[in-house]
């Protein structure tokens, strides 16, 4: 890209079902990411107290604040930062950058939340040493660590917040010089979530905030505006048109006298779509601010990280679903497979059993001959339904790509049981992209419907 933006890695939903955490820890180790994006607080929380610390990691919540003004505390204590989805979002951060005195209660009671865990870690951690332990030399070691504990116990004061020392608190809540970072939807088209770019309550309702935090140190930044494409095509006057929407809100705002940090609207398909340029130097160019005056552009990409994006022939999914063959066995003539009894062999047959179901994500929708296996580097059809906890196919024959049977025949194709099954893969014959379009779904709803807790994950 010949544009002078960032990317921020979207790792929602679990990083499109492909493990948020293990995700960002490398794209952040291996590639140098330092800003991630999610649809929840709560997906942010598990990447902070997974280990994507800031700094250097900055994390953003996509999603509308939920509980809001009271979900800002949580916010700031794990330096999160938020989406101004709404006017009424606005009015609430603008009610809870006022009310300082139960920010305080709330920053100190989060502190000492977070004392607690890493307490209890402190025990469980020395807990591993004991257990080398016996006798005499046990009861010595469990002394000093209770002892430990002891002394690390102090009582606050709730309800009289302003009578704990500054300096103690820092030193012991570590909540002081964090600052709440906000960002700005802009509604475009997307119909979704966002501030009507010709709303001018909203300038006034952020100029009000950046008084809040000249005026009385409120512990909140405005950080950057954004909006969403709803069909990143380069021959789309539609996606033209939200751009210009876009363009309107950024002036309105810099015509206020406020500098706008960051900017972002590309997501996967902007992004991979050549044609499409929309950090123009006149975009990006504000007096006042440093790197020669401009806002820092950045891109959203989520999908093309993973290789969703069947319109670039170059990408391909990352992730290959598998199981095994658990059980082989003879259908003879006239006799019906699974639940409903939908086939019916007209032959004598062999079934082969694979352990996957639609409780584990697979589509049910593939049964009845609809989807395929790989097996052995041979495709076979999916007979009978597909069960919650696995499904069958006929490997007494073979099928192309498409689907279609072969006019050769297999008496015996050596299938056996403990033979890898695969569903999809980017080095597989069935690949993620068509599986979607057969459905008439995405790739990214097969990967997150995925349930993790039966299927397990493997990184290579």
């Amino acid at each position: 890209m010949m544009q002078d933006c960032e990317v921020i890695a979207v790792v929602k939903a679990d990083a499109y079902g492909h493990g948020a955490l293990k995700t960002a820890m490398y794209l952040h180790e291996e590639h140098g990411c330092k800003c991630f994006a999610v649809a929840t607080l709560e997906e942010a929380i598990a990447l902070r107290e997974g280990g994507i610390k800031y700094p250097p990691c900055r994390l953003m919540v996509l999603g509308a604040p939920i509980n809001h003004p009271e979900c800002f505390n949580l916010y700031l204590h794990h330096r999160v930062e938020t989406m101004m989805s709404g006017v009424e979002v606005l009015e609430s951060l603008l009610q809870w950058a006022r009310s300082s005195e139960s920010r305080k209660i709330a920053q100190v009671m989060n502190a000492a939340s977070e004392r607690q865990k890493l307490e209890k870690l402190e025990i469980v951690k020395s807990a591993a040493t004991l257990s080398a332990m016996d006798g005499e030399g046990l009861g010595k070691e469990l002394k000093v660590i209770l002892e430990g504990r002891k002394g690390k116990a102090k009582l606050i004061s709730f309800d009289k917040v302003n009578d704990v020392e500054k300096g103690e608190a820092k030193k012991n809540l570590f909540f002081e010089g964090k600052i709440l970072r906000y960002h700005i939807m802009v509604e475009t088209g997307m119909g979704r979530l966002g501030l009507n770019h010709n709303d001018d309550k909203s300038v006034q309702i952020l100029e009000t905030l950046h008084r809040e935090r000249a005026d009385n140190n409120a512990p909140i930044e405005f950080y950057g505006l954004c909006t969403h494409m709803a069909e990143a095509k380069k021959e789309s006057s539609y996606t033209t048109e939200q751009f210009k929407k876009f363009k309107v809100l950024i002036e309105a705002v810099r015509s206020a006298g406020l500098l706008i940090p960051t900017v972002h609207c590309d997501n996967s398909s902007a992004l991979l779509t050549p044609q499409l340029s929309h950090w123009e130097s006149e975009i990006l160019k504000q007096a006042g601010r440093g790197n020669n005056g401009n806002s820092l552009g950045f891109v959203r990409c989520g999908g093309g990280v993973y290789g969703q994006r069947p319109q670039f022939s170059f990408l391909k999914a990352c992730s290959t679903l598998q199981s095994s063959v658990s059980n082989v066995a003879v259908v003879k003539e006239g006799e019906t497979v699974g639940y409903d009894r939908t086939w019916t062999a007209q032959k004598d047959s062999t079934i082969a059993t694979i352990a996957i179901g639609f409780a584990d994500g697979l589509p049910r929708e593939l049964g009845g001959g609809k989807g395929s296996v790989e097996i052995n580097e041979k495709l076979y059809k999916i007979v009978g339904n597909v069960c919650m906890d696995m499904l069958m196919v006929n490997v007494t024959r073979t099928v192309d790509r498409d689907g279609n049977c072969v006019d050769e025949e297999y008496a015996d194709d050596g299938v056996s049981v403990g033979d890898e099954a695969v569903f999809w893969g980017p080095e597989s014959q069935i690949q993620l992209c068509d599986i979607a379009e057969k459905l008439n779904t995405t790739q990214s709803a097969l990967t997150c419907g995925i349930d993790k807790t039966r299927v397990k994950t493997v990184y290579v």
